[in-house]
């Protein structure tokens, strides 16, 4: 009682050292954050990495950049987002399906690509991503279903809609791994499939919506905010600590030493590409479905990579996953052959002795045109 009395009668005392304390510890990240907005430091970045030798033309790399930061995305059904139309010198999307503008673009009878960013062509102009390099090397029409941050299954569901409005390709190229491998290793993910804004948009239909709610969905995000000064701190104090940390990040704890998630993810996209496989025989077109590369599985150097472009959190979950992603289609090829003939490892096809990468997966034009070599290799 006499305790509670204390508390009472200095209630102010404590509540203004209560909140002089909050303003202590995130005063300096509010100065970081200012910091960041003033002198542009994620634009400082973007020069550098346009500056990578990777790329040709720097300053068309940082141009391309640029516009492709100006799209939009709208929510788009079973698929969940699609890009809005834009128009540029480099970047150009339009059309009934919003896809990206290439070289010899046509839908009916053409080859379409699925994918993510790389298909879509992240870093690249429109006459020079990797459906537009495959029409110059085969002079065949094509269509670039690409979709920044899309996985299989969200390409499998547009496939489907796609042939549903009665469209029949020549033949059908799924480029996928990547996005299957970070969407299923994220924390969120509780079931597979899934996909990155599966968070956001169940948090946007929630009925429940208070500041427990808000703070209960978003402590790490804050949390993060308030700490980053403090990380960086330590960061440059114990860098040794900070190479170990890198390993254990987290945000993708799904798949820090659970084979049985690596094993999910890899019957996921092997399925969906199955069932893609089974669309296009019933239509009479070829199929291909390839295990795309990472600098994580690939030999071309990238020693000029920035720190935050090579995503070395990521490389226990691309190692294991895609260790089981390749036993499944090993398993695949002693059960159903023709299947078989149609899928493809490429997570080696970079193995090139010249810089191609300009993040941890994302490729230059060299490399769009070598892995529409091989594709094109693989179809014919």
């Amino acid at each position: 009682m006499k305790m509670l009395k204390f508390f009472i009668r200095r209630r102010k005392i404590i509540s203004i050292n209560i909140i002089l304390l909050i303003i202590f510890f995130s005063t300096p990240s509010l100065i970081l954050w200012a910091y960041s907005k003033i002198l542009n430091i994620s634009a400082k970045d973007e020069f550098k990495r346009a500056n990578y030798p990777s790329f040709s033309n720097p300053l068309v790399a940082k141009r391309i950049r640029e516009e492709q930061d100006l799209i939009k995305y709208k929510y788009s059904p079973f698929t969940a987002w699609q890009p809005k139309t834009i128009q540029g010198k480099y970047v150009n999307i339009d059309g009934k399906y919003l896809t990206r503008k290439s070289y010899n673009d046509a839908l009916g009878g053409s080859t379409w690509f699925f994918g993510g960013s790389t298909v879509f062509g992240l870093d690249s102009e429109d006459n020079h991503t990797i459906p537009s390099k495959f029409a110059k090397l085969t002079n065949l029409n094509v269509k670039n279903f690409g979709v920044v941050d899309w996985n299989s299954r969200q390409s499998l569901n547009h496939l489907m809609s796609i042939i549903g409005d009665g469209n029949i390709p020549k033949q059908i190229v799924f480029y996928d791994g990547v996005n299957d491998v970070l969407h299923g290793c994220k924390e969120f993910a509780d079931t597979i499939p899934t996909h990155s804004r599966t968070k956001y948009i169940g948090d946007s239909i929630s009925e429940e919506w208070d500041i427990i709610y808000f703070l209960k969905n978003n402590y790490s995000q804050i949390t993060q905010t308030l700490i980053k000064p403090y990380v960086l701190l330590a960061n440059k104090l114990m860098p040794e600590v900070r190479k170990k940390a890198s390993y254990k990040n987290k945000k993708y704890g799904n798949c820090l030493n659970k084979i049985s998630r690596h094993e999910e993810i890899a019957s996921q996209l092997i399925n969906n590409w199955y069932l893609s496989y089974l669309i296009a025989k019933s239509k009479g077109v070829k199929f291909l479905g390839i295990l795309q590369p990472t600098t994580f599985s690939s030999s071309s150097p990238i020693g000029y990579l920035m720190e935050k472009d090579r995503h070395i959190v990521h490389s226990y979950e691309f190692k294991n996953v895609y260790m089981a992603i390749r036993k499944k289609i090993r398993e695949v090829c002693i059960q159903d052959n023709d299947f078989c003939t149609s899928i493809k490892d490429g997570s080696e096809w970079l193995n090139v002795d010249f810089p191609v990468f300009t993040d941890f997966v994302h490729i230059s034009q060299k490399g769009n045109s070598i892995i529409a070599e091989r594709i094109n290799e693989e179809l014919n």
